[in-house]
């Protein structure tokens, strides 16, 4: 493979290190290893939702896809800027209210 690199200054034939996708890029989200849940369902997530001044717990089905020691890739019915228990969901079930204490949302009941 010949490289042009424009305002570069490289050596010729200096190593270095390509990366090449050879697949689409999958469409995921990245969230704390510890917001996922694994039950007899599969692997979930609980996103919280604010419903009037009440923010609610709401279990979500999603697939793991890859991941590291702190962080895993995970599609599904979760996106950018949804906000996800990442300790405690374990217990939650649907519209259980939690609520924000200290900037950390705490289980409610």
């Amino acid at each position: 493979m010949r490289l042009s690199p424009i305002d570069v200054n490289w050596a010729p034939g200096a190593p270095v290190k390509v990366a090449i996708p050879l697949k689409k890029p999958l469409k995921a989200l990245r969230v704390p290893r510890d917001a996922v849940v694994m039950d007899g369902d599969g692997h979930k997530v609980v996103k919280v939702i604010r419903e009037s001044e009440v923010y609610q717990a709401q279990p979500v089905a999603i697939e793991v896809l890859s991941g590291s020691e702190l962080y895993v890739k995970i599609r599904g019915d979760v996106y950018p800027g949804d906000r996800v228990v990442v300790r405690g969901a374990v217990g939650l079930k649907a519209d259980d209210v939690v609520t924000l204490v200290d900037g950390e949302l705490k289980n409610a009941g």
